[in-house]
Formats: structure tokens, C-alpha cells, sequence
């Protein structure tokens, strides 16, 4: 894969993921524009076939981590595609499942990257799991039937709706991703080295 390389102030830096963002750009607007049709089935089909090979690749070389990362993502989608049942409204739980989501989502992912990988040993899946369990717990609680609003957290406006008035997302996703970046930074000032490595 081409890598591109960016210039700092510090020197240049290699980013390999520009040129994987430009396939996903081009995948997607082959699928969007309707050159490339594809029945519903096909699309399932790929999306458990790349699940699959990511469970089997996490077990292969022992990561604890990419496994529940994909074990996140599939929770996630089959979460809001349950509650939302097609389509995010403006109120009721599919709209609550997506704030939750957003919001779970970069926290998880967050929580994995700062963890030490242990491999596929008990306490490390024991953990995970649990976080899962609690997660899909409280979404499931907040989403049930009849509700038409989320917890405040998950839908306050302390940025002010201006600022978000562009997209569906909630502010409080904006901000878990930046908060606990600023909570790994100021461990890395503590401790002296850089501990959230992939």
C-alpha cells in the first residue's frame, strides 16, 4: 500500500491510512453513485465474511484487543439496527440507541488502545466482556419501548446546537474522543512515555 508523507515541524511522517481513507472514498462512491449494484444479501454476506476473517486473524496472532474491537462493532450495528429498525427518527429508540452509540463507540475504542494487550487470556477477555455486558445493558434499559429522550448526557447542548446544527450526531460523541485524548496525554506527561500504542 502507498504511503504518503507529511511534513511537521518536527520532520516528516508517514501516513499510511491517507491511502486506505481514498479506497474507502472510492468504494464508497462506486456503492452510492449505483455503478457497482449490490443486493442486500451480497452486502450482509461480505459483512460477516470480513467479521469472520477479523475474529480468526485476532485469534491467529493472539489480540485481545482487534477482537473486541469487532465484537464492539457488531454490537453496535446490530444495536441500532434492532431499535432503530431502519432508520434513525428525530425521537424514540432508535434516535436513543444512535446517541448512545456515538457516544460508546470512540470510549470503547479508547479504552482498548490504552489497555495493554494480553493476549486471549481470561482477565483480559473476562474485562472486556464485562464492559461489553454493562454497555449493552444500559443501552437496552434506555431504549426501551415507549421512550422518546435519552439521558441528558448523551444529547446536551453545553457547546451550543450552532456549533453541531450540521449533523445528526449529538455533541457529547465530539467531545468523549477529546476528553479522554487529553485525560492519555496528561498520563503521558506524568508517566514520561507514550502508552497508547497499537
Amino acid at each position: 500500500m502507498a504511503q504518503i508523507i507529511v511534513s511537521s515541524a518536527r520532520g516528516r511522517i508517514s501516513v499510511p491510512w491517507i491511502s486506505a481513507g481514498l479506497l474507502l472514498l472510492a468504494a464508497v462512491l462506486l456503492l452510492e453513485t449505483g455503478l457497482v449494484p449490490l443486493s442486500s444479501s451480497v452486502i450482509d454476506f461480505y459483512y460477516y465474511a470480513v467479521f469472520l476473517s477479523g475474529v480468526l486473524l485476532a485469534w491467529r496472532f493472539h489480540s485481545s484487543r482487534v477482537l473486541f474491537a469487532l465484537i464492539t462493532l457488531l454490537l453496535a450495528h446490530r444495536a441500532l439496527e434492532f431499535f432503530a429498525a431502519g432508520s434513525v427518527s428525530a425521537s424514540g429508540p432508535g434516535h436513543i440507541a444512535f446517541e448512545a452509540i456515538a457516544f460508546l463507540l470512540p470510549v470503547n475504542f479508547v479504552i482498548l488502545a490504552a489497555v495493554r494487550e494480553r493476549g486471549l487470556v481470561l482477565p483480559s477477555i473476562a474485562f472486556n466482556f464485562c464492559l461489553l455486558f454493562v454497555e449493552a445493558v444500559f443501552v437496552a434499559i434506555i431504549c426501551r419501548p415507549g421512550q422518546t429522550t435519552g439521558p441528558g448526557f448523551l444529547h446536551s447542548t453545553f457547546l451550543g446546537q450552532d456549533l453541531f446544527g450540521w449533523t445528526i450526531i449529538p455533541p457529547s460523541p465530539f467531545c468523549s474522543p477529546v476528553f479522554c485524548f487529553i485525560a492519555s496525554q496528561w498520563k503521558v506527561v506524568c508517566s514520561g512515555r507514550w502508552r497508547l500504542r497499537f
